[in-house]
């Protein structure tokens, strides 16, 4: 049925960096059927008529980079992402995909949807497509091939990797991610990663990853990167560029000239970054090196069978003491520590007249498979320079949630990221180019077809905001407070929020 509807007297930013201009839109069949910039739509025989009284309509936001592969299915709704403005989103990051799934790597993919409460019934991109699509879910998706759950689809065996994966892009996965930090990706030689690249020249998919470093061998993590994006098609696209920890803020400079330098050499080169100088992951990040190849469910199981080891670890987490006290507990199954959720271990430790050390070792013994924490090792200043190339889109780094926190709580990106970005580049660059960032600049990057600009014939994904009201109140003690000034949101000419 193609249903008629208009929203009339809006401030229309088009999504391709140019100025707005009053008009109406005509939506029709899901799609944009008509912009009007001179006089006002016909009404006739629309289903619905919105007056936008003046505020801004812009394309659907673009979440660049989303870990929403399991929410999605048990919480269709996206609260979290449509609320901020966000009609499409790109998932399979960091490596890790809910496709190919093999026998020998069924069980991790079945818990992954297990703590989810989602059962797993399909092996392929286009299963797991068909299995979301009946849940209606709020958003637009595309799903890289991860490269992690390749490694585990296929062990050992290269060659069924990049079958796979060459299979997984002809079905409409847009490329391979990975997240060289992590197992058991790290641990593959350089040569099965060009021969995956080359399943990339083959078919023009693109590289997207997760720096196998983005702290002490920042440089290094980019160098290689960009040799295995050149390898393959010659697109690259970073996952939230940032430098980690005091000591690596000075590295930026040289990092940026790196990618121009890729850009100059004839590469696609992009990156995405969110708001915020606080990363939220694993509570058990915290610990020294040795720990960085257990699972977290191992780490609880070591620590709470070894009371030595609890009290060697605190004396060495105080080696950087600094760090530990400054970082948030976020989430815990411990009833016994819900009420800290939000605050700084330091302050923690006050009111239960311990040390902050002792706290983090505490919480690990006895949750270290769920407690999670925020960490502050982020620049403010370098935010503020990476946000201001203009290659740089946004990535809210996060799964979709529901308004509760019936999925577990997260981090306020995944309430506020769209507006916070929005303004930062709005301040140094103006709001149309802050628009161009988050619609038509990642729908180019991924090669989105009819998303991120407001012209006839594209999806009829529109987020309708108030420029004077945008922002967040999320917070890592409230992270899941809808954002201000987000007034409509449509996906496909269907109302998926309204404030």
């Amino acid at each position: 049925m193609n249903e008629r509807k208009v929203i009339r007297n809006a401030m229309i930013y088009d999504g391709y960096g140019n100025p707005a201009r009053p008009g109406d839109l005509v939506l029709e069949g899901g799609f944009i059927a008509e912009t009007v910039y001179d006089g006002h739509a016909d009404v006739s025989g629309a289903t619905d008529v919105y007056d936008a009284q003046g505020r801004a309509a812009a394309p659907g936001f673009i979440d660049a980079h989303a870990h929403s592969d399991a929410t999605l299915l048990a919480a269709p709704e996206a609260f979290g992402k449509v609320s901020q403005g966000i009609t499409t989103e790109i998932n399979g990051n960091c490596g890790h995909s809910l496709f190919p799934v093999t026998k020998a790597n069924r069980d991790y993919a079945e818990d992954s949807c297990r703590a989810c409460g989602v059962k797993l019934n399909w092996d392929s991109l286009k299963g797991y497509q068909a299995a979301l699509e009946a849940r209606d879910p709020a958003l637009r998706t595309y799903f890289f091939c991860g490269h992690n759950t390749l490694c585990a689809a296929y062990p050992n065996d290269i060659e069924a990797q990049a079958a796979a994966l060459e299979a997984m892009i002809r079905d409409g996965a847009p490329g391979l991610s990975t997240g060289l930090l992590y197992a058991p990706g790290r641990d593959e030689p350089e040569e099965h990663l060009l021969k995956l690249a080359d399943v990339l020249k083959k078919t023009g998919g693109m590289y997207v990853t997760h720096l196998r470093s983005e702290g002490r061998r920042l440089e290094e993590a980019l160098e290689e990167a960009i040799r295995y994006a050149k390898a393959g098609a010659g697109r690259l696209h970073i996952s939230h560029l940032k430098t980690a920890g005091k000591a690596n803020r000075g590295k930026l400079g040289h990092v940026l000239e790196m990618i121009h330098e890729a850009q100059r050499q004839g590469m696609q080169v992009s990156a995405d970054r969110y708001p915020y100088v606080r990363s939220q992951t694993s509570l058990s990040v915290i610990l020294p090196g040795e720990y960085d190849s257990m699972r977290d469910v191992e780490i609880q199981q070591k620590l709470a069978g070894d009371e030595a080891e609890c009290r060697r670890l605190v004396e060495a987490l105080r080696e950087d003491s600094e760090r530990v006290s400054n970082t948030l507990l976020t989430a815990t199954t411990l009833e016994d520590y819900k009420e800290f959720c939000g605050i700084q271990l330091g302050t923690i430790a006050e009111k239960r007249g311990t040390t902050p050390e002792a706290e983090a070792i505490e919480i690990l013994k006895r949750d270290a498979a769920r407690a999670m924490g925020a960490f502050a090792g982020m620049s403010g200043d370098n935010l503020k320079r990476i946000l201001e190339e203009p290659y740089v889109c946004c990535g809210t780094d996060e799964n979709a949630r529901p308004a509760d926190d019936s999925l577990g709580a997260g981090h306020p990106r995944g309430f506020g990221s769209m507006p916070l970005f929005l303004n930062m580049v709005a301040e140094e660059c103006g709001m149309s180019e802050a628009v161009r960032r988050v619609t038509s600049l990642p729908a180019e990057i991924f090669g989105l077809k009819g998303c991120g600009g407001l012209r006839k014939g594209n999806y009829a994904d529109i987020t309708i905001f108030d420029e004077k009201e945008l922002g967040s109140k999320a917070d890592f003690l409230h992270p899941h407070l809808p954002a201000t000034g987000i007034l409509r949101v449509y996906r496909g000419g269907r109302v998926r929020y309204e404030a």
